[in-house]
């Protein structure tokens, strides 16, 4: 149980923070900053994109597995 909840977090984190987070944080770093071609504007605007996307997979999957461990039962090996 510990696991699926785990798993569902981190498929919920990463739909979620590619869907809504993603997009406003890529584009807000790359505005601020400055660029001689447009190249690197859209390498920095990738990388942000898929940072973002993985951090909240990586959070959902923590709070999932956070979740998951209040159902655990007590002495039950993993």
């Amino acid at each position: 149980m510990k696991v699926l909840l785990a798993f569902l977090g981190a498929a919920g984190g990463a739909v979620g923070g590619v869907l809504y987070l993603a997009p406003i944080v890529s584009n807000y770093v790359t505005g601020t900053q400055t660029f001689s071609s447009p190249d690197e504007a859209m390498n920095l605007h990738n990388m942000v994109y898929l940072g973002t996307g993985f951090l909240a997979m990586v959070l959902g999957w923590l709070i999932g597995l956070a979740i998951g461990g209040l159902f655990a039962r007590a002495g039950a090996s993993e």
